[in-house]
């Protein structure tokens, strides 16, 4: 559900025309920009993306290097900027530049390394090899990159580029990337494409961890937006987490979905914490693993820290909605709207077809009292959507706050019969509407399914209205939360 999703602060890879305002040393910074598919068959996109996500990966190991996450570095392609306004707009001092010609089992892939600042031509190179041989060319590309940047710089780091784990064959490779390919929509019909393509991906290579990673971030993802029930998925989700790093314990991703899966389902937090931190040991430009780790810090009571998270998140991936509206839920969370709804705003501002801020921003406005602004927003997001009934829920928080009672228990009554009713989310609107039995039946059978946000209970700040109530306190003890706020504080 949208009201869900924006409230989750869903990770998704859209991508946005103005960058938050990050600094870092562009000289110790690389953008690896999307490769181009020279081979005039758009069904090969994947395979020159998977080559530019796969070196992004690799890279990003290197602890001095800040190499941009995927999102910032694609939100350029087609755009046709030249390279210096490129790497200023994304504070790097290189780019990796590059194309990829498929034809058959023969590959032709060109690279080329440039300074930014005033477009000097470091290196370039071009190799002709079998398709099968593309690990060896990335590897190579990871090495003669780490080189060029010691050599210039000085020490990146003693880590050395994770090495691109080969598949066993090229089958296994080809649908792992067009695994990643639909998963990095993020809407539900590529989310379930991903899915088959990784399982595709095992079956042709039971040990290619990558794919098992992959399968992973699936199955959590589909329960997380609430596509499918999060008992089918997280386990499936789990097992697969598991199985990514016992074959490759160097996998940053294979980490990050276990951290989030200990989080949202298993209610582990000293798990999620760990994994979520290793994740990003692993590889300091995920972005997504900062996401998720200052999701856990909010949900801890821990405020300060999940800023100051969600904010490298946002710099290491500077075009990223997704991040940047991180930065708003965790101003939210700690109940600085103000500072919330500037982030929220400009995420809006920068793609407003992309919804997922206008949840927290209409709350956040409803939480300052500027109940006008929260109905606009609802009801812009509403008639965004087509009239999807998941952002009835959003209209229903926001009528009520602005005293339009009757309105907003009318859709909440006709949402609750709803087949997608999400238990958090009802109970939340039923709360609302002062509807309290009714809340905690909802929230009851939220702690029986392990829905979706409950790890969120005691910190998020629209649940205020039940602090102090010994039945609230009773669920935050039995998700193992601990003790409950004891009074209601203002926002």
């Amino acid at each position: 559900a949208a009201f869900g999703d924006a409230l989750r602060g869903a990770s998704g890879t859209a991508s946005a025309a103005t960058p938050a305002p990050e600094s870092s040393d562009a000289r110790l910074s690389l953008a690896i920009l999307p490769f181009d598919n020279l081979g005039g068959d758009v069904a090969n996109d994947f395979f020159s993306d998977g080559i530019t996500d796969e070196l992004i990966g690799s890279l990003s190991r290197l602890p001095r290097l800040r190499v941009v996450s995927r999102t910032s570095a694609f939100a350029f392609r087609g755009k046709g900027l030249a390279l210096p306004e490129i790497g200023a707009r994304l504070r790097v001092g290189y780019a990796l530049t590059g194309s990829v010609r498929r034809a058959g089992e023969r590959l032709r892939l060109s690279a080329q390394l440039s300074r930014v600042a005033d477009d000097t031509l470091v290196w370039s190179e071009t190799y002709e090899r079998k398709v099968e041989d593309v690990f060896e060319v990335q590897d190579d590309l990871a090495r003669r990159i780490t080189t060029t940047v010691r050599d210039a710089l000085g020490s990146v780091g003693t880590t050395t580029p994770a090495r691109i784990q080969p598949a066993r064959n090229l089958i296994a490779y080809d649908q792992y990337l067009q695994g990643r390919y639909a998963w990095n929509k993020r809407n539900p019909t590529a989310l379930r494409e991903g899915l088959a393509c990784f399982q595709r991906a095992i079956e042709a290579d039971p040990d290619f961890a990558p794919a098992w990673a992959g399968l992973a971030d699936s199955h959590a993802l589909l329960a997380s937006s609430n596509v499918s029930l999060p008992s089918i998925e997280y386990p499936e989700a789990r097992k697969a987490a598991l199985r990514a790093i016992e074959l490759d314990p160097s996998l940053a991703d294979g980490h990050a979905s276990l951290g989030l899966i200990r989080l949202n389902y298993d209610w582990d937090w000293q798990g999620a914490e760990r994994e979520l931190l290793t994740a990003i040991e692993l590889n300091p430009s995920y972005s997504t693993a900062r996401q998720w780790y200052s999701g856990y810090l909010s949900s801890m009571g821990r405020f300060d820290e999940a800023i100051a998270m969600a904010q490298q998140g946002a710099a290491v991936d500077p075009y990223s909605l997704p991040a940047i509206i991180r930065v708003g839920i965790a101003y939210s969370y700690a109940g600085q709207h103000e500072h919330a709804v500037a982030h929220l705003e400009r995420a809006r501002s920068m793609e407003p077809t992309f919804l997922h801020a206008h949840s927290w921003l209409a709350n956040s406005y409803r939480e300052l009292g500027r109940h006008d602004d929260a109905v606009r927003i609802a009801e812009e997001a509403y008639a965004s959507s087509q009239h999807a009934a998941a952002f009835r829920g959003l209209l229903a928080s926001v009528y009520r706050g602005a005293g339009r009672v009757d309105e907003a228990r009318a859709i909440i009554h006709e949402l609750s019969h709803g087949s997608d009713a999400h238990p958090f989310f009802m109970a939340l609107l039923h709360l609302f509407i002062d509807e309290l039995d009714t809340a905690y039946e909802w929230l009851d059978r939220g702690v029986q399914e392990r829905s979706d946000m409950m790890h969120t209970l005691r910190t998020n700040p629209f649940f205020r209205p039940a602090w102090g109530d010994p039945r609230f306190g009773a669920i935050v003890r039995r998700v193992g939360l601990g003790e409950p706020p004891a009074a209601r504080p203002p926002a």
